[in-house]
Parts: C-alpha cells; structure tokens; sequence
C-alpha cells in the first residue's frame, strides 16, 4: 500500500507556497477532497479502478498536507496553523488506514497494474489495425471470421451468460473453464512465499496446483467424513491467518457429491469479511436443483462464485466458465486475464446453446441425469460387492467397494472408464452416463 508521507521539515519558505493565497488555495483543495476520501463504501462500490485512483489522492493529500504544515511552522502564527492542519492529517491518515483495512485482501501491485492495451474492437469498421490476415480460410464457416480476433473481453457473451445465472453483467467474468478463474483469482489474490490459501479435502485438485504454481502455501482442513463430508467451518477459521486470502469450497463437492451447508458457508463468508476471498466452485449445482449463491453476492463482496457450461450445458470441449463476483473484484481480474482468451468458435457454439430452445433440451437432459443417478445409487446400494453408496445432487456417485480393483477391471472389460478416486476419498467415482452405458455398468459389478 502507498505509505502515508512523514512532514517534511528541510523545506525553505521560498520553496513551499509563494504567497498566503497559494496556502489557503492549498488548504481548500485538501479539505475539499477528504469527504471524498470518508466515501469508502461509495469507492469499493465503483470498482478497483476508482480505488487505485483513490488511494494515489490519499498519497497527493498528505503530501500536500506536509507542506501546509511545514509553511505553517514558519509563520508567527505557526502554532494555531499547525493543531488546524494536524487535524486535517489525521482524517486522511483514519481514511488511509480504514481504506488500507477494508483493501488488505488486494495485492497492491496488481491494484495498480495498468492492463495491457488491445487493439480497438469494433466491428463496423474494416480492420487494419491488428496485423491479421484479410482473407478467411477456405474451411472458415464461423460468422465473423476467424482470421479476425475475437472480441478482447466478450460483452454478448458476458450478457448472456450473466442472463442465464439471473446476475448483472459488470458482476460476471468470462473464462477458459472454471480452472482459468481459479488460476486468475489465486495469482491476482496470493503473493508467492507470503499468503495461503484454504482447502478442504477431499476436493476439486486444481485449487492446489494453482495455489502451488503461485507458490502460495496451501493449508488443508478436510471435510468430516462421519458426518457426510461436512465443513469443518471452525477447523477452518482457526487455520486462517492475517495472510489466508482465500477459501475454496466445491458446493456439490468433487468427488463426495455432497452440497455444502448454507449456513456454514454464511458463517466462514461473515467471520472473514474484508479479510479473505471464500470461493464457492458451483460447477454442479445444476444437478442439485438448489439456489446459487449468487444470489447473496450484494451481501458478501469477499465471496466468488464459479459456474461452468462444462457439465450440465455439455460443453466441456468449449471450455467455458465463469467468475461471479463484486464489481471491484471482476475489474481487478479484467486487468489480469489475457485479451481475446475465448476463441470465437467458442463464443458462437455458446451463444447458439444459451438460445431458449436449447436451454430447454438442456434442462431436460439435467432432469434425465438426476433420474438416472438416483437408479444407478439404488442399483449399486443392492450389490455384495459395494460397501456404500455416498449420497450425492451431482451428476456423479462416489462409491465404496470390497474389491476396487476387481471393480476397476470389470468396467474396463465392459469398456467403461471408472475414476479411481482412493487416493483421496479412499473410493471409486463413477460419473452417470446414459442409460445404456449405466445398465452395462450395473451388469459388470458382480
């Protein structure tokens, strides 16, 4: 953060203010920007830009301030001038630090990170600004091209995609998957060496590869298995820190398929405020039928959201995802995301799939799996060879069996791809297909 300036006391007279009116035109320009400053709530609101902009006027107003109080010590009437110009210090310096308190999750060199410069996007105009080639490829059958770049950060898309989860536009970021947002919220978020962020195990691994490629320390609370895979909400706020800058929590979890308590996120989401970011990765809740909580975002500006069109709109080959959160967090990220990262063939098979009609097919297509899971779980449950099917609202079931391997080998045999999950979860996932595929999965469990 920009440090509040000490008074400066080796100024000359001369070198201060040339006159008394070049003093007093000093003095108001200071008082009229505190109330300015005092507006925290209105300066987080609008976003990080203004914040960045707010904190270099907090730096001018104290510099500022040190050669009023430096003038001031010169004059005969030094003493009334100082205790006047004092006091005005200190509102900065209370506007500073509650400023620097409500910010201290930000890294500030990101904060004031200038983006990077893109050519100008507009497509009403022919394009010779950006060195692309002028001709499409001959097999080209998209609508605008691919010969040109894609728009730098997608406005329709963001619009749609925000239409579709019931939030506002400025509040979603678009991405290459969930696993971009992840990466770009741990490298905006976590200095190497010094923060950590908090996963609860069994869980999503890229949280900790990310975490790891930033070289922030990650601190594992797991999920208390004898009660379903609940959070351990006080497990982990004792492991949080001055520099924990981050929570992950995967709601239904990967792989227990389990959702996690409402309640409990509210709990970490209140304690932690102005403290760390709680990540709440909805990647599944589709199939849960329950709220997101994106729905409390205006509540809970340290809370982000993740959702995905990889599994319940099925397209994971089009790696699309995306980050819901406060305002300033969105614009931070702006300015670290790359441009032109989602390819146009993406953004139109995206924009074609979020037509009405097909949000219909897709939804019944979610019903279809919902069903077909709970057949899978009551099929599996009357097996010798299953020990337990862990209850699940995702669009997978984790399962315990006697024999993994025997289990393992049975599904290959029936040409069937089974994810070995004992490493962490100490049992077998097995993601619902269709119908055929699930009757050949029952028929290979002995």
């Amino acid at each position: 953060m920009i440090p509040v300036p000490a008074v400066e006391d080796t100024w000359r007279l001369e070198d201060i203010f040339a006159t008394e009116d070049a003093f007093l035109e000093a003095k108001r320009e200071v008082e009229e920007t505190l109330p300015a400053l005092a507006d925290l709530t209105g300066v987080l609101a609008r976003g990080a830009g203004e914040l960045a902009v707010v904190l270099e006027s907090i730096s001018g107003v104290s510099r500022q301030l040190g050669r009023l109080h430096a003038y001031a010590s010169m004059r005969s009437d030094g003493d009334l001038r100082i205790a006047a110009h004092q006091a005005l210090r200190q509102e900065v310096e209370l506007a500073y630090t509650e400023l620097s308190r409500r910010t201290a999750w930000l890294r500030p060199e990101i904060l004031a990170l200038k983006a990077y410069s893109h050519a100008s996007w507009d497509p009403a105009f022919d394009r010779l600004h950006a060195n692309e080639l002028p001709w499409r490829a001959e097999t080209d059958r998209t609508q605008s091209g691919l010969n040109r770049y894609p728009e730098p950060h997608p406005h329709e898309l963001a619009a749609c995609l925000a239409a579709l989860y019931g939030v506002p536009a400025e509040n979603l970021l678009p991405g290459r998957g969930s696993d971009e947002s992840i990466d770009l919220v741990v490298r905006a978020f976590c200095r190497a060496g010094i923060d950590n962020v908090i996963l609860c195990p069994p869980t999503f691994g890229m949280y900790k590869v990310a975490a790891q490629i930033q070289g922030a320390a990650v601190r594992e609370v797991p999920l208390t298995k004898d009660r379903g895979y609940a959070l351990d909400v006080d497990g982990v706020l004792a492991a949080c820190d001055a520099n924990t800058k981050i929570v992950f929590l995967c709601s239904p979890n990967n792989p227990t398929g389990n959702a996690m308590d409402p309640a409990a996120v509210e709990r970490l989401l209140t304690t932690l405020a102005a403290r760390a970011l709680v990540v709440v990765d909805e990647a599944y809740i589709e199939f849960s039928g329950a709220t997101s909580l994106a729905a409390s975002l205006a509540q809970h500006p340290n809370l982000v959201v993740l959702r995905t069109l990889s599994k319940a709109f099925g397209l994971a080959g089009a790696r699309v995802g995306s980050l819901i959160a406060a305002t300033p967090i969105v614009q931070l990220l702006e300015k670290v995301i790359p441009p032109y990262s989602i390819p146009q063939l993406t953004i139109e098979a995206v924009l074609a799939t979020l037509a009405a009609p097909q949000v219909i097919i897709q939804r019944e297509r979610v019903a279809q799996v919902r069903a077909e899971r709970d057949r899978v779980a009551d099929a599996l449950s009357a097996k010798s060879s299953v020990r337990r099917v862990w209850p699940s609202v995702a669009n997978f079931l984790l399962v315990d069996f006697s024999d993994p391997e025997a289990t393992l080998a049975a599904a290959r045999d029936a040409k069937l791809l089974i994810r070995d999950m004992r490493a962490a979860a100490g049992a077998l996932r097995i993601s619902v297909g269709t119908p055929e595929q699930n009757n050949r999965l029952i028929r290979s469990i002995s």
